[in-house]
C-alpha cells in the first residue's frame, strides 16, 4: 500500500540526521513562525538543523523566539573553516600560497589581526534532506536555492506548502489546500512525528504563522480546523496576545501616515473588481520601514475594499524603481498577472518590479499592462485609456479648466503645431503623462469609471453612440513589439 505524503514525510525526517530547512523570498509571519518551529521539533528529535532565510526579516517579527540566530548563508564542506569577522577586520582582498610545510593567506588589510577577530567552526556536510516551507515554486525559493542549485539535485527535497497552484517540485510533497498556513500543516506533522507541542515558544511560533496567514481569522482562509489548531496553540501556552500586539499594534507614526496616503489615494475598476493605490518611501527619513511593512497593508486594504477581489500596492523603494504588491481573494488567481508584470508569487499573494522616470510613470505603465493583459484574456470591453486610469482623469469642471484640457487633445493646425505633435508622439506615455498632470490637480469628488469615459467625451464633444475613425480616443491602438504605442489616434 502506497504511503500518504504525510508518512512519506515522517519517514524521510526518521532516517535522515542532517536536515536543511529553507522557504521563500520576502519572508512573512507564515514562514518565519513555521521555520522556527520545525528546527525546535528537529533538534529535539535529536537532529543536525540548519534554518536559513537570506532576506531580511521584517521588523514586525523579531519578537519571535531565537529568530536572531536565523543564519542568512551557508557553505557546505565536511572540513573546518577559518573564519574572520570582517566587520572588526576590514579585508579589501586576499590570496593563498602553499607552501611545503605551511600555507600563507595574505591579507589586504589597513589593521592588525587579533585573535578575536578569528573564529574556526565547522563545516556543514551536505544535509540528508532539504525541507523547503510556504513556497509554492522553485522561482521563489529562497536564494540559497540560486547558489546551490545542484545540491537540490542531489538530495531529496520535502515541500510542505498550503498555496493553491503549488508546483509539487518535491520529491515528497505535503500539500494541504485547505489549510490557512503551513503553519497548521505542521501541527499534524509533529503529531505524526510523535513531537508533542508543550513548549510556549514553539506553540507562540505556530500561532504567529497562523494568526499572520488568516489576518487574525478575518480572511476566507479560516476554517473550523484552522480556529481548532489555534485552540489547541493556546492551550500549550502560545502567547497570542503578544502576536496580536506585534503583528497590529505597533505601527511607527511615519508607516501609518503611509498607510494614510494609501487610503486616500485608492482608485477602483469596479469592472474587474480591481483596487490599486501607490505611496512611495524612497523620500520618508525613516528608514526602518521596508517594503514588507507597506506590502501588509495590502492584506488590510482587501479586507476593507468589498468591492475589490484584487489588490495592487505600488511601493517607490528608490527614485525610478517600484515594488508592486498584489493580494487577491480566493480565486483570484494573482500569480498569472503577477508573470504577466515578470514577477512571481502565488495564487492570492504575487511581488513584481517595475521601474520609470517617476511614480506617476511606472503607474501608468503598470496599469497599461494590466489592462492589455485583460484585454488579451478577453475580459475588458474597450481599450479606452481612462478605464484604465481612474479619477486622475475626472473632467474639468469649470470653463476655463475645459478650454485648457480641450486645447491639450485640439488637433495642430501650423506647421510648427505639426512638427510639436509628431515629436510627442514618438514617446506618447510621456504625453499621457503631461495630460496627466494638467488635470491631477483639480479636487474633484470620486466618480465611477465609466462617468468618468462619457464626462471626459462630452466635453470633447464626441457623441458616444456616433464612433468614427476622426473622433475615435485609442491610445493604446496598434502597439510595437516593444510594447511602446506607436500611433496616438486623437
Amino acid at each position: 500500500m502506497e504511503l500518504s505524503p504525510k508518512q512519506q514525510t515522517v519517514e524521510l525526517i526518521k532516517k535522515s540526521n542532517r536536515v536543511l530547512v529553507i522557504g521563500h523570498k520576502n519572508p512573512d509571519g507564515d514562514l518565519c513562525g513555521s521555520s522556527l518551529a520545525i528546527e525546535k521539533a528537529l533538534i529535539s528529535m535529536g537532529k543536525t538543523v540548519e534554518l536559513i532565510i537570506s532576506d531580511k526579516i521584517p521588523e514586525v517579527f523579531k519578537f519571535l523566539p531565537n529568530i536572531n540566530k536565523v543564519k542568512k548563508s551557508l557553505l557546505f564542506t565536511d572540513g573546518k573553516i577559518l573564519r574572520i569577522d570582517t566587520r572588526k577586520f576590514p579585508v579589501s582582498s586576499m590570496s593563498v600560497k602553499n607552501a611545503d610545510e605551511h600555507i600563507d593567506i595574505i591579507l589586504d588589510a589597513n589593521r592588525n589581526l587579533k585573535f578575536e577577530f578569528l573564529e574556526i567552526i565547522n563545516g556543514m556536510p551536505k544535509p540528508d534532506i532539504v525541507i523547503v516551507l510556504d513556497t509554492p515554486d522553485v522561482e521563489t525559493i529562497d536564494k540559497i536555492y540560486d547558489k546551490n542549485t545542484e545540491l537540490f539535485f542531489e538530495v531529496p527535497i520535502v515541500n510542505i506548502d498550503h498555496h493553491p497552484g503549488n508546483e509539487y517540485f518535491g520529491t515528497v510533497n505535503l500539500v494541504d489546500l485547505t489549510a490557512s498556513s503551513t503553519s497548521e500543516i505542521l501541527v499534524s506533522l509533529f503529531e505524526a512525528l510523535g513531537v508533542k507541542i508543550s513548549d510556549p515558544d514553539a506553540a507562540t511560533c505556530l500561532l504567529c504563522g497562523i494568526v499572520s496567514d488568516t489576518q487574525s481569522f478575518r480572511s476566507q482562509s479560516t476554517t473550523p480546523k484552522s480556529l481548532t489548531v489555534a485552540a489547541q496553540l493556546l492551550a500549550a501556552g502560545g502567547r497570542q496576545q503578544e502576536i496580536i500586539s506585534n503583528l497590529y499594534k505597533k505601527k511607527p507614526i511615519a508607516l501609518m501616515k503611509l498607510w494614510g496616503e494609501m487610503i486616500e489615494g485608492i482608485q477602483i475598476d469596479k469592472e474587474h473588481s480591481f483596487a490599486w493605490t501607490k505611496v512611495a518611501i524612497s523620500d520618508i527619513s525613516d528608514k526602518s520601514i521596508t517594503t514588507a511593512d507597506i506590502a501588509d497593508a495590502a492584506d488590510e486594504l482587501l479586507t476593507n475594499t468589498p468591492d475589490a477581489d484584487t489588490v495592487l500596492i505600488l511601493c517607490e523603494t528608490e527614485k525610478g524603481k517600484a515594488f508592486g504588491k498584489l493580494k487577491g481573494r480566493k480565486g483570484a488567481e494573482v500569480a498569472t498577472l503577477a508573470k504577466s508584470l515578470g514577477g512571481e508569487g502565488s495564487a492570492n499573494n504575487a511581488t513584481f518590479s517595475e521601474s520609470g522616470k517617476d511614480l506617476a510613470e511606472i503607474e501608468l505603465k503598470v496599469i497599461k499592462k494590466i489592462h492589455d493583459f485583460w484585454s488579451k484574456r478577453g475580459e475588458t470591453k474597450d481599450k479606452n485609456v481612462f478605464d484604465v486610469i481612474g479619477e486622475d482623469l475626472t473632467p474639468p469642471k469649470s470653463e476655463i479648466e475645459i478650454e485648457s484640457t480641450k486645447e491639450s487633445f485640439s488637433h495642430p493646425e501650423t506647421e510648427e503645431e505639426i512638427q510639436e505633435t509628431t515629436e510627442v508622439t514618438k514617446d506618447p506615455i510621456d504625453t499621457a503623462l503631461k495630460s496627466i498632470e494638467k488635470v491631477s490637480k483639480i479636487e474633484v469628488p470620486f466618480s465611477s469609471i465609466k462617468d468618468v469615459i462619457a464626462e471626459k467625451k462630452k466635453d470633447f464633444g464626441i457623441d458616444s453612440s456616433q464612433k468614427t475613425q476622426e473622433n475615435e480616443i485609442d491610445v493604446f491602438d496598434e502597439s510595437d513589439d516593444d510594447g511602446r504605442i506607436s500611433n496616438l489616434n486623437i
